[in-house]
């Protein structure tokens, strides 16, 4: 069962990443706004 404790392992770890980006990203103001103008397009 050792592959086991290595994929639980590395879940944890990209879990704990991930959490991690998502609080970085929702506390910084670096959203970007992109408005489409698609009168223009056609």
């Amino acid at each position: 069962m050792p592959c086991s404790a290595v994929t639980l392992s590395l879940a944890t770890i990209t879990g704990i990443i991930a959490t991690a980006l998502l609080a970085i990203a929702f506390s910084t103001d670096n959203w970007l706004y992109t408005e489409v103008k698609r009168a223009q397009i056609q």
